[in-house]
């Protein structure tokens, strides 16, 4: 069974067709980590311009966390995870800014005691296990 064949200029159409939407799917995916990128870059900068550090530590911290790798998988063009790590980004940084903007600023920051002291630890050496009884042998045969 014979199949006609496209005239070379409809399929040298259609060729290049497919190329440029392959092309477009491609640069979709940059283009939306890019974006998502720089959305959460600014919302990160409104965080800080909010003391988000300060006041808000946690979501802060998770924040700049986020940005850091979501900068790392776009700088390797892994745009897929630069832009889900980006929409955390954002997600934490929103969450910073909200957290500092509603904070009562004449009260103390909110600290971490506990990491900055460490834990309890007394100056005297500790105590030695007392020493256990040496075994007594075992009388052979009978009296």
């Amino acid at each position: 069974m014979h199949r006609p064949m496209l005239p070379p200029v409809l399929l040298g159409t259609t060729l290049l067709a497919m190329t440029m939407a392959g092309t477009t799917l491609v640069g979709c995916t940059a283009i939306r980590g890019t974006v998502h990128l720089a959305k959460a870059e600014q919302a990160y900068a409104l965080a800080n311009d909010a003391d988000a550090e300060t006041w808000a530590p946690y979501p802060h911290t998770m924040a700049e966390s986020f940005m850091l790798k979501a900068r790392e998988e776009w700088g390797y063009s892994d745009f897929g995870p630069a832009e889900d790590f980006s929409k955390l980004a954002l997600e934490w940084s929103t969450k910073a800014a909200k957290q500092a903007d509603a904070a009562d600023k004449t009260q103390p920051p909110p600290t971490f005691e506990l990491l900055k002291k460490g834990p309890a630890i007394s100056a005297a050496p500790p105590t030695p296990a007392p020493a256990q009884p040496a075994p007594q042998p075992v009388p052979q045969g009978t009296p």
